[in-house]
Formats: structure tokens, sequence, C-alpha cells
């Protein structure tokens, strides 16, 4: 994943910067053509040059005393060899030549002042790498424009914003750790923070703090802010400090993010729980889990309450608000569950009106009360759609998914998808989620900049959410990223597949579709702002958290209704220039058993005849075929048109994936893969398959598929 695109500094930006600098500074090719020297020279990177060096060295001198001895007779040339490796050893130790030793020629001298050269370079490195550390921070005293990094492993390919050209990259703390394409890595102690930090501060243009200790990040941005300002620099070009901790986080952008903002012409507070949850969200939507049980509620579960888990709690009361769920079931689990759920109708009595709550007292820190949790929403009548697991440890994890797969594979009815949140399936995604969650943001800059030439448009009255966006509070920005991510969701509704690339796709919305969907597109600001402490007022107080929208879509005026549909119908063309393609989905359906007896090269043959059909009509659309699993056979088609070019597979089942994987294979593993991957999973009785597979198009099998 590459990282956030470059910024070019504005001339007011870079003629401030360029004040703030004195002395005689090093611009940043030559400083970076100083370290890559530095690094040639330093073991154990020097060694990968000299040893070849040194053995070239030995090799020419070798050749020289052969070539100096008198004529070798025939079967002599292994004594001769002998004789003038024996005379290389003795010249290149400095030991004395035997007094039969021929005249040295000229390429004994210069094989030795070639070995001689790397032995001194090698030595040299060796020195060099004694004072390396101190050689560093001289140089960094020097430089003229720097971005320093301080990141973890979990910060993955998150890149400075800078272009390389104008900037060194700087790497603070642990070496091992290659979290961006630095120019040179720096300890992080206390010499550098009160002797060298000082002497390089005014040449800093960003400072990306993105480890996952919370405490140490922002003492190295007021660090580095205090002596900016003790030497009269003017703003940061660029400041990103990583907050985990949600009520650290909620606290820094209600008290001290206009402070630290004014600090920097950009800052960013991004999470790692944050990026979890809107990546999960965004990938695995709330309402692909569609249940078809009479007199059954559908609700989603969310186990473990800590910071990821509240994270996601605060992302999903906006982001399950949908068409199809108007008044979302979030089911808490945890031993804290009914003291935060008192403490959310407390803080946020709006929240009532969009979301319902349940509190499950069950602790989150016992995977063993996985069947206890199953028996507990079924005595509520509620059915499980999308299991959270947000603890914060890996095993307890791992430990949860596989007790309750264990649970609903014996369950007569339900198959929930159970997604893991802190620590997903694919983790291979993992390192590039900072980066991901930072280039999105170009999605509700645009929606923020159009909400602004609405604003001016109208002639309405200020307020602070009509300023530009890097002045723009904390709590608006995660409103406008909020309102972004939905449209994953509408998507969905929309029957549009969101993809990265180009195909230029402009989706026509009819009036009562753009209607519902700007309902929805209300409830989910409402819970948005619910969550966060708003409440409904007479009018719009910032300080008390009073906001006169907070009511029914019904109750709303005409200007507050078209500012949801402004959103609903803004947003595709913000995610398009964000380099986003919307792609139609045209829904078909597989006839109900015709897997047993067909063979998978003829389920593949029918998915491209499907595509081709859809193509006509539809240059740019994919196919989604719902499939009825109901034995091995059927479980290996939805596998094999999962794989299909163009297509997305949806599953109607009855009870879990897992039963139906071959026993020889990691059977939760592939079920798992499947039913992330699908573009939806329908439960239902077997006895309503026929009645749901009949409402899209059945696709027509030869006989040479059947």
């Amino acid at each position: 994943m590459s990282g956030v695109p470059a910024i070019e500094p504005s001339v007011a930006a870079r003629a401030r910067h360029a004040r703030g600098l004195t002395g005689v500074r090093l611009p940043p090719p030559l400083l970076r053509l100083l370290w890559r020297a530095l690094d040639a020279l330093t073991p154990p990177r020097s060694l990968g040059w000299a040893l070849p060096l040194l053995l070239l060295g030995v090799i020419i001198v070798a050749v020289g005393w052969y070539e100096s001895l008198p004529v070798v007779l025939p079967g002599d040339g292994a004594y001769a060899l002998e004789r003038a490796l024996g005379l290389t050893g003795h010249k290149l130790l400095f030991m004395a030549l035997p007094v039969d030793a021929p005249v040295a020629s000229t390429f004994v001298t210069l094989g030795q002042a070639v070995a001689a050269v790397a032995v001194g370079l090698v030595l040299l490195g060796v020195l060099v790498a004694g004072v390396r550390v101190r050689l560093d921070r001289f140089l960094l005293r020097q430089a003229r424009e720097l971005s320093l990094i301080y990141a973890d492993a979990a910060a993955g390919t998150t890149r400075s914003a800078l272009p390389a050209a104008l900037v060194n990259s700087v790497r603070l703390g642990a070496s091992n750790i290659d979290v961006a394409e630095a120019d040179v890595a720096i300890p992080l102690d206390e010499t550098f923070l009160k002797k060298t930090l000082p002497r390089c501060a005014v040449a800093v243009r960003e400072l990306l703090a993105l480890t996952g200790q919370t405490q140490q990040n922002l003492a190295l941005a007021r660090e580095l802010i205090a002596a900016r300002g003790a030497a009269g620099a003017g703003p940061l070009g660029r400041l990103c400090v990583r907050i985990d901790q949600h009520q650290a986080r909620d606290a820094i952008g209600r008290d001290d993010f206009a402070g630290l903002a004014g600090q920097a012409e950009e800052l960013r507070l991004p999470s790692l729980p944050s990026a979890r949850s809107r990546s999960l969200l965004r990938g695995q939507l709330p309402i692909k889990v569609r249940s078809f049980h009479p007199g059954a509620r559908p609700a989603l579960v969310v186990i473990g309450l800590g910071d990821t888990g509240v994270e996601l709690l605060h992302k999903l009361a906006s982001q399950a608000q949908s068409i199809a769920l108007q008044r979302p079931i979030v089911v808490l689990v945890d031993a804290a569950a009914s003291s935060i759920e008192r403490s959310l109708h407390a803080v946020s009595p709006q929240l009532q009106s969009v979301m319902e709550l349940v509190a499950i007292p069950l602790e989150a820190r016992l995977p063993e009360s996985a069947p206890q949790l199953s028996i507990a929403l079924a005595e509520r009548g509620l059915l499980p759609t999308c299991i959270y697991l947000a603890p914060e440890e890996f095993a307890l994890e791992e430990a949860w998914h596989r007790r309750l797969d264990l649970a609903y594979r014996v369950q007569p009815a339900g198959c929930p998808l159970i997604l893991r949140v802190g620590f997903p399936l694919a983790s291979a995604v993992e390192n590039s989620l900072l980066a991901e969650d930072e280039r999105l943001d170009a999605v509700p800059r645009q929606l923020h900049g159009a909400y602004l030439q609405s604003w001016r448009a109208s002639g309405g009255v200020a307020s602070p959410a009509t300023v530009s966006w890097d002045e723009l509070p904390f709590e608006y920005q995660e409103d406008n990223r909020a309102a972004a991510d939905h449209y994953w969701m509408k998507a969905r509704e929309l029957e549009l597949l969101l993809e990265r690339g180009h195909c230029g796709y402009a989706p026509q919305i009819s009036a009562p579709l753009l209607e519902a969907l700007s309902q929805a597109e209300h409830r989910r600001w409402v819970a948005s702002r619910a969550i966060s402490g708003w409440r409904l007022g007479e009018a719009h107080r910032e300080r008390t958290k009073e906001h006169p929208s907070m009511r029914p879509w019904d109750e709303l005026d005409e200007a507050e209704k078209q500012k949801d549909r402004d959103v609903v119908l803004g947003t595709p063309h913000a995610l398009v220039s964000a380099g986003y393609a919307l792609r139609p989905v045209v829904r078909r359906s597989w006839p109900r058993r015709s897997a047993v007896v067909s063979t998978l090269e003829a389920c593949a043959h029918t998915a491209e005849r499907a595509v081709a059909e859809v193509r006509e009509t539809e240059p740019s659309a994919i196919v989604n075929v719902l499939i009825a699993v109901e034995d091995r056979a059927s479980f290996d088609c939805a596998c094999l048109l999962r794989d299909c070019p163009d297509v997305v597979v949806s599953v109607l089942a009855s009870r879990s994936l897992a039963g139906f994987a071959a026993p020889n294979s990691d059977a939760t593993v592939t079920a798992q893969r499947l039913a992330e991957q699908a573009w939806e999973l329908w439960q239902a009785p077997a006895a309503s398959f026929d009645a749901l597979l009949a409402r899209s198009q059945m696709l027509e099998l030869s006989s040479r598929e059947a």
C-alpha cells in the first residue's frame, strides 16, 4: 500500500520555515548522500564489498608471484602454485621473504595495495560504527529539512506525506522496525531530547508519532513544539499523533485539538482501534447477514468493551443505520456491559431513538461462556447476525472464535458471521491500516468542501462547522469520516460495488430510494452525534451539545432534509475523485441442488456465461450469484464461484457453513473465508430456500452443466 499523497508546501509556509533556519544547513540530497556513505562504511554492510575487494587483492598478489617465478617445467605446476601461495601469505602478513624468492612484479605491489585498502576500510568502518550515533546526531543538527518518524510495527507502511526529494526522513527509536523508507535511524533517548532535538527542531517539517504508546507520542510532539517555539519557528507542516485509547483520544480531540492544530498546518490524531473498526465495517457491512427466521429479531453482538470494543461500538452506532436496519439492536457482552449501557443512556438519551442496546454481563475474558451467550440471546428472542470479537488479547479472541464456532455449529438454526476486530484473520493487511485510514481522508475533505460551497451559496449563519478542513474541530472531522464510510453501506443498498480503480459509473438514484437513503443518512448523523453526547435542543449550542435537528426525519424542515440528500448525492463524486470505482451488481440465482451433479469446471463455465450476458447491457457490471449451501458439493461450488472473475457470491444457509467443508481441511478457516468474502449471507430455514432463490433471475444450466 502506498502512503498518503505528497503535499507540496505553500510558498508562504516555505518562507516561514526558511526564516526559522539559522547557520549553515545541509540540503536534503547532500545529507542523504553523507548518510548513505556512512551506511556503506558501517559493518556489516561494509563487509559486503570489503571482503570481495580483499579477495581480489589476494588473487592479484598470487597471480603476480606466479608470473614472477622462473619458467615452470611440465609437471611442476602444482609446486609453482604452492610456492606462489606461500609467497603471497608472506607478503600479505608482512613476513620476511625466503632468500630464493624472485623479484616481486608490479602485480604483487598492486594486489597488496588493494588488500590494504580493503582492510583499511574495514577498520575505518569499525571506527565509524563506534561513533556512528554521534555522527548521525551531528549531521541531524545540520539538516535543513526533516521528517521525523516515530513508529512501531503496527504503523506498517505509513509514510511521510512530503516528497522524498524535499526532506530527509529520520526514524526514531528501534532501528530494526522498517515502518518507512528513512534515511537514518536515531535512538530516541534523553540525549536526543535534550541536546539534539532543540538544535534540529527548527528544520523539522513534519512529525509522525505512530507508536502504540500514547503518552510517548504526545510527549515527543510537545517536546518538538516547545523546541520550535523556543527557536521562534513557525507551525509544522504536518503533525500526526497516534492515540489508541478511546477516552484519551476523545478528551484530546475535545480539549487540546485546537491548540495542537495551531502548531501545525495539518493535524491528524489516528488510532489503530479506530482504523481497524473502520476497515472492518467497510469490508464486512452490518447488513451483510440477512435473517429470515420468523419470530427472531436480528442483532449485532460486540464481545469485549475495552478500547477496541468501545471504538467499534461508536462506529457501529452510525454505520449500522440503513434501509434494512432502521433501529439496529446491538448486544454488549462484557462484565461492565450493564454500567456502560446505563452510562450511554444517561449521556446520550437521543441514542435510544436510533439504536437499541442490550447488555449481557458475561466476562469477556472467559471464552468458556460462549454457550451461555447463545442461550442468553435465544431467551431474549435475538438471532445474532454479526458477532464482533473485540478482546484486547489475541489468545482471547482466538478462543472466543473457536468456542462460538463450536456453539453455533450444533445449533439447529442460525449461522452468524464471527468477525475478529483487533486481530483479523487476514492479518497481512494490518500493516497498511493507518496508511489506508489517512488516504481515505480525501473523501471527507471533499464532502466538507461541498458542504462549505452549499453554505456560502445559501448565505447561512456561520458555525464551528463552516471553516476550512484544517480548522475544523476534531468532532466534526470524525463525523465527516463517518459520513464517507457510510457510503459503503449505501452502495450495497444501491446494488453497487466500491473498489479501487476508475470506471466512471454514475449511479442513478430513484426518488423513493433517494428519500430512504437520506433518512438512513439522517439516522447515521443522529447516532454519530448522540453517542458523542449531543441531544435535542431548541438551538445549536456547542457548549451544551444541543442541536435542533436531533429529531426524527418527519419532524425536520425541508432545508435540513436537503442536507442529507446532498450527502447521499455528493458522496459518489467524492469517492470517484479519491480513486474509487462504482460498479453495478446484477443478481442471479444458482438453481437449487444442481451443484450435486455439476462439476467444478461446469460451475466456472456457467459463471463466465452469466458475466458475458450481463456485460451486453452493463459493460462494467459484475454478477452476484446467490447459491443455497446444503451439502459439500454446493459448498465447493460456492467457493469456486467466489474466485471467478467479475463474480461475487451470496450464500443461503440454514446452519453453520463449517459443517459443509471437507473433513480433511481446516473446516473453520475455509468456512470463515467463504463467509468473509461473500457478498451477502442469508440465514433462513431450508423450507424457504426456493422462495428466496426465486427473487432473482435463475441461471440456466445447459446439459453440459447439469
